[in-house]
């Protein structure tokens, strides 16, 4: 599946350039198990790099992501500070966003 996201060598090289506050970052799939998933091992790398590089990290999914599992972890789910979504997660996925320190928010 192809999103239209732009990843790879140039797009590393451009994150090399910046430390941020904030990213707004996305993910194809989240499960308790696994975190938050992504289908393109190029997303992922970069997804990684800018994780690195910024203090406050928010996950913005809407629920149809819930109980997906994509191939590619997008990193450790513990580093991501929020979850912005537009419904309750099921049990599972709320109890292990509890365990990363993760906060969900939805959105009205």
């Amino acid at each position: 599946m192809h999103d239209g996201g732009v990843f790879g060598a140039n797009a590393m090289s451009f994150a090399e350039n910046f430390s941020t506050d904030c990213a707004v970052l996305s993910a194809a799939g989240i499960d308790a198990i696994n975190g938050f998933t992504l289908f393109d091992l190029e997303e992922a790398h970069f997804t990684r790099r800018i994780i690195e590089r910024t203090a406050s990290r928010i996950v913005a999914a809407d629920a149809s992501k819930f109980g997906l599992e994509a191939p590619v972890a997008a990193g450790g789910p513990a580093r991501i500070g929020h979850l912005v979504t537009d419904a309750d997660p099921p049990e599972p996925i709320r109890a292990a966003a509890e365990r990363w320190s993760t906060r969900i928010h939805v959105a009205p």
